[in-house]
């Protein structure tokens, strides 16, 4: 079996994929996996603190697909990017009722409070602005 080739699939930067291959070639292929773990853990906790919660989400689903078991500090970072993934989904169908019930002053207040602006909100508040004669 090709080692190289099995991680290629994995969403590793290009100094991290040669080392596991050298740790599972050179050391043992457990010694590898738990290395792979606790690298998965660790992003995972990264992109939440930058706020790139969907690739948080994706990590943990990698973890789930390698059989790795999430730890306490994992489960509580993957809880956490859920929750604001969640709450920005919420914000954004706010913000879209809002506007279509023609409530453009509480579509702008929910749109202004809300913290982490993807491109989801930025298009509802753009088309309810736009629907209702904010166009300019």
């Amino acid at each position: 079996m090709d080692l190289r080739h099995c991680l290629s699939s994995y969403p590793l930067d290009d100094a991290a994929a040669p080392l596991l291959v050298l740790i599972f070639e050179l050391i043992s292929i457990e010694e590898g996996m738990l290395i792979h773990g606790y690298m998965l853990k660790i992003g995972i906790g990264a992109y939440v603190e930058m706020g790139m919660m969907e690739l948080a989400s994706e990590l943990f689903d990698e973890m789930e697909d390698t059989k790795v078991k999430p730890n306490n500090c994992t489960l509580v970072n993957i809880l956490s990017a859920c929750a604001r993934i969640e709450a920005l989904s919420q914000a954004t169908t706010l913000v879209d009722m809002y506007s279509k019930c023609g409530n453009i002053e509480k579509a702008t207040r929910v749109f202004r409070s809300t913290s982490r602006k993807d491109i989801s909100i930025w298009n509802s508040i753009i088309s309810g602005l736009s629907t209702r004669g904010f166009g300019e």
